[in-house]
């Protein structure tokens, strides 16, 4: 609950720092969740968004298998966090996105299609300079 103590964009600005004091080439930023978060980043780097979608049974379903610690096992609890993520603005970002994978089939399916966008982000990158 650090957002809720900090605000919703404590660590997009945190993580400016970290890559600001660690500089790369290639930096891959996960968990985004609003469209603030999207432009502190934007404020620093440029990058395309990609989004993985799933339906919403398959991914309960997966969540139920997973067994995380950090997972709730009721449907309610899981509900209930998609609805505070959906707040901070995180079907926003989605619908922002430059790129859309879906997730419903297999994780070798999911890593194919990873590949294959970050291939065509790399290609397209390394044509600017």
């Amino acid at each position: 609950m650090v957002r809720k103590e900090y605000g919703n964009d404590v660590i997009a600005k945190k993580c400016v720092e970290l890559i600001k004091e660690h500089p790369s080439d290639t930096i891959f930023i996960d968990g985004l969740r609003s469209m603030n978060e999207v432009n502190i980043f934007r404020e620093f780097l440029k990058f395309p968004i990609i989004s993985i979608i799933i339906d919403e049974e398959i991914r309960i379903k997966r969540l139920l298998e997973r067994g995380r610690e950090d997972d709730s096992i009721k449907i309610d609890d899981i509900k209930e966090r998609d609805e505070r993520e959906a707040e901070f603005g995180l079907k926003e970002v989605i619908e922002n996105s430059d790129y859309k994978i879906n997730n419903n089939s297999t994780i070798t399916d999911l890593q194919e299609k990873t590949r294959k966008i970050i291939e065509k982000i790399i290609m397209e990158s390394s044509n600017l300079f």
